[in-house]
């Protein structure tokens, strides 16, 4: 289906004629931190390392608090379960905001949105699929 809609992450899926300079770059906290940012690098955080390792996008760890998308200040991929972690950031600069667990709080709607929601342990889902009994 990929394929006849032409969507430009087949490249990256099949591994064919792309710039390794071209994958999408994801920055995500340095783990572990002992204060309240910290984060057991499990749910969409451990899904980004199996994406990385299978050359699906550029990951890099920084000192930030949060996931982002592109670049810190532009994308904030939101993965705590609830808006603690944003209420707490009292000098968050962002350009969009996508929230995959709680519901955007009204007044960011103009930039916010809904995200996706996964699995708690990607990694383990992945090999029972691997593995999945006849």
């Amino acid at each position: 289906m990929l394929d006849k809609i032409k969507h430009p992450m087949l490249k990256y899926i099949l591994n064919q004629n792309y710039n390794e300079k071209d994958l999408p770059v994801f920055i995500i906290p340095k783990q572990p931190r002992d204060d309240f940012w910290n984060h057991n690098n499990d749910t969409f955080r451990e899904l980004l390392y199996m994406w990385s390792e299978n050359n699906l996008c550029s990951l890099k760890e920084e000192d930030t608090k949060h996931v982002w998308y592109n670049a810190i200040g532009d994308i904030l991929l939101y993965d705590r379960p609830t808006l603690e972690w944003i209420q707490k950031d009292s000098n968050l600069t962002v350009h969009k905001i996508l929230f995959g667990n709680p519901l955007p709080p009204k007044q960011l709607i103009n930039i916010s949105s809904s995200w996706i929601f996964w699995g708690r342990h990607p990694h383990t889902l992945e090999q029972l699929r691997e593995h999945k009994l006849d």
